[in-house]
């Protein structure tokens, strides 16, 4: 299993964020291994919530056959979103990028989203725990999904777990901060 997110970003705040350590030496890290990192870092990084041991997930394909997955830092608009939350992937470690992308989607209007129209997922799976932990505390249609809009289809960028408990409760939409792009 990968680093923890906090180790990742102490040895990312040691060694800045373009480089790392190996075998003692201080290397470069080229943008795409920034990028792996920061998508590891958005999808599994909650401890109690592991999405790496395959015997405690399920597929969010398995819940809503139409969609399809994404990963998260190879959505077609990555660029142009980011520039809206004002963050700079290759500069940033995953806990502050998932907190200002909260807090900017925080400030957008909420709708009721269709599950019948094209959902693009960009977490491939959901923890069954954690699913059935918020199934326990009354559902997942609480807090909002972060939701981008692109070219006719629905992005969830936040919200798998909430978005597979509404899915397994009947739900035909889901509640959602959409920002349109």
């Amino acid at each position: 299993m990968g680093e923890s997110l906090e180790r990742l970003n102490l040895k990312l705040s040691r060694v800045g964020a373009h480089t790392r350590r190996v075998h003692g030496k201080t290397v470069k890290v080229s943008a795409h291994e920034r990028l792996d990192r920061l998508q590891k870092a958005l999808v599994d990084f909650k401890p109690d919530r592991s999405l790496s041991d395959p015997t405690k997930t399920r597929r969010l394909a398995s819940l809503l056959p139409g969609a399809r997955y994404v990963q998260y830092t190879h959505v077609p608009f990555f660029e142009q979103l980011n520039k809206r939350i004002g963050v700079n992937a290759d500069r940033i470690n995953g806990a502050a990028y998932a907190g200002r992308r909260q807090k900017f989607f925080d400030t957008l209007p909420l709708e009721d989203v269709p599950l019948d129209e094209d959902i693009v997922v960009t977490q491939e799976h959901v923890n069954t725990g954690r699913v059935m932990e918020l199934k326990a505390g009354g559902g997942g249609s609480g807090k909002p999904l972060s939701v981008v809009r692109y070219q006719g289809e629905n992005y969830i960028l936040n919200g798998h777990h909430r978005l597979a408990v509404d899915i397994i409760d009947g739900r035909k939409t889901i509640r959602a901060r959409v920002l349109s792009l």
